[in-house]
């Protein structure tokens, strides 16, 4: 769930509300001057037209925007922040996540560029080697790839007994972990680690009170169900 104040609750509800963006490479803050586009892709399945358990998926974003001297964009990572003019006209910013950079590119010699970045899951892809000793549990293998990854877990864990585990990277074995519960890997807006589950509106209503059961089934399994437990 979000943090907000009254008065962002109050204006967000505004016709004339006014939005604005930012990107924070390291210490330098670009703004709206410089940006173009930022466009952030929430993927939460490994194929968004099924409803599947056990993922590790990565958020993307992609960046178009200005040059901007003197910041190594191919490896500072970004945060990205959505701001909501209130009416005093002080801007109130909602964090959108940090994203570490895979690929920068330009078709004018940098005057503009285009940068593609991942969330914190894309840096689990190194092999994971275990501190503790087996058999173990699902709470110590998540506790223990968080800890040498800087993370926080936010979510619950079911004390499992694990036998052993096989040579996976860190994202698949935490991937394994969340399918045991029935659910994905999922890191929030502020680099926490949480593992999470689609939850079904109680009412196909809820989706849409305008559209009828013909056009709704028109949908993917996914599409109906992108209301994720925790309102991230």
């Amino acid at each position: 769930m979000l943090l907000v104040s009254e008065q962002y609750k109050t204006t967000i509800q505004d016709y004339a509300r006014i939005f604005e963006l930012k990107a924070i490479f390291g210490n330098v803050e670009v703004d709206g001057n410089h940006l173009i586009d930022i466009n952030i892709e929430d993927s939460f399945n490994s194929d968004n037209n099924v409803l599947g358990i056990g993922n590790a998926v990565s958020k993307k974003a992609t960046i178009k925007m200005f040059n901007v001297e003197n910041i190594p964009y191919s490896i500072t990572p970004i945060k990205i922040k959505s701001g909501l003019k209130l009416p005093d006209e002080s801007i109130e910013w909602v964090d959108l996540g940090t994203y570490y950079p895979a690929e920068v590119t330009t078709d004018n010699d940098y005057k503009s560029l285009t940068i593609e970045a991942y969330d914190y899951i894309s840096k689990l892809n190194k092999p994971y080697n275990p501190t503790i000793t087996f058999p173990s549990t699902d709470t110590d293998i998540i506790n223990d790839i968080c800890m040498q990854n800087g993370l926080e877990f936010i979510g619950e864990s079911l004390g499992f007994e694990v036998a052993k585990i096989y040579e996976n990277t860190e994202r698949e074995t935490l991937g394994y972990m969340a399918g045991l519960q029935g659910m994905n890997v999922y890191i929030t807006r502020d680099n926490k680690l949480d593992f999470r589950w689609y939850l079904m509106p109680r009412k196909w209503e809820s989706l849409d009170g305008k559209k009828t059961w013909q056009e709704i089934s028109n949908n993917t399994w996914a599409e109906i169900s992108r209301i994720e437990q925790g309102g991230e």
